[in-house]
């Protein structure tokens, strides 16, 4: 299954938003992250450590970012 990583500064807030938009199913959920099924993709929320965190500035409106925040997962079959 394809997945992404999703690395937040409030995995509750993301985790929750994702949950609603995609109508994701919470597949497993911890103090550190939480697995969304959204129909054959997987999106893992992932906390960010909190001495991360706080250098991390959400402004209001969001400004675009030019480093982002997600890692992508691809399955396959062999390296070789």
């Amino acid at each position: 299954m394809v997945s992404a990583v999703l690395f937040a500064k409030d995995l509750r807030k993301v985790a929750s938003f994702y949950t609603r938009v995609f109508a994701a199913r919470v597949t497993h959920e911890d103090a550190h992250h939480a697995d969304l099924d959204c129909g054959g993709f997987r999106l893992v929320v992932q906390q960010i450590p909190e001495h991360y965190a706080q250098a991390v500035i959400i402004s209001d409106p969001p400004q675009r970012r030019e480093h982002g925040a997600v890692r992508l997962d691809f399955p396959i079959a062999d390296l070789a």
